[in-house]
């Protein structure tokens, strides 16, 4: 048997300052400052990366696995006005966001984990369609159009 790939992905960029106006005009919490910061997101974003390198380099141990590392946060940041190209709230990604990342993930499984990335859609539904009043609502309608895809229908994300 082949050992585990793992594909380590780092958190994309945020901008603190986007998402703090997020969270005020929608009233998420009242903290007189942002809960996530670019500079916290980026050293998270690295040590994730250590981490990969230190269980990649393990290879041949006892325990095999097969890791990668994804540098999201790096490369979302390396794009042209990303805090709003790539990010829908300063913290989500946006439409562009979620292609580049996608297209980012499917070259790092065949890549670099030699796996192939197939067309079926997603088991979950887009952060961007959960009602966050009513999450399961939302999941439950995801589900009856996956099932509806399983019986030969259309499935439109």
């Amino acid at each position: 048997d082949p050992p585990p790939r793992v594909l380590v992905m780092t958190p994309p960029p945020v901008s603190a300052r986007r998402w703090k106006r997020t969270c005020d005009e929608n009233q998420y919490h009242d903290d007189p400052t942002p809960d996530r910061d670019l500079n916290r997101t980026g050293r998270y974003a690295h040590a994730a990366l250590g981490v990969a390198r230190a269980a990649g380099a393990r290879r041949g141990a006892a325990e095999p696995l097969d890791v990668a590392g994804l540098n999201l946060f790096d490369k979302l940041a390396g794009v042209e006005r990303w805090e709003e190209t790539m990010l829908s709230d300063g913290l989500h990604l946006s439409r562009a966001g979620y292609e580049l990342v996608t297209a980012l993930m499917v070259d790092a499984l065949e890549r670099t984990l030699d796996l192939e990335a197939d067309e079926n859609p997603s088991d979950f539904p887009s952060f961007l369609d959960v009602d966050h009043r009513a999450p399961s609502a939302s999941v439950d309608a995801f589900v009856v159009k996956k099932m509806r895809a399983a019986r030969g229908e259309a499935f439109e994300m």
